[in-house]
């Protein structure tokens, strides 16, 4: 959850991570396969709710722009 943005992140077993409106229910960013496939076991905002960081069951670990989804730094 992030206070700053007002919205939810969720990731899933089948590798895909999906960012959800809190106001309208919606989501407005969906990255499909983000580890490549892998599953997705963690996920955590920084301090400032600015970058995700996304765990995979292969051990990479992935930072996420929040604003738009884009991967800025992958983790081998």
């Amino acid at each position: 959850y992030s206070s700053l943005f007002k919205f939810v992140i969720t990731c899933s077993y089948d590798s895909n991570i999906t960012f959800w409106n809190l106001i309208t229910g919606k989501k407005f960013i969906s990255i499909q396969r983000a580890h490549g496939g892998f599953e997705i076991t963690s996920m955590c905002l920084d301090d400032e709710q600015r970058t995700l960081f996304s765990g995979a069951i292969n051990g990479t670990i992935m930072a996420w722009n929040v604003a738009n989804g884009q991967v800025i730094q992958v983790f081998e």
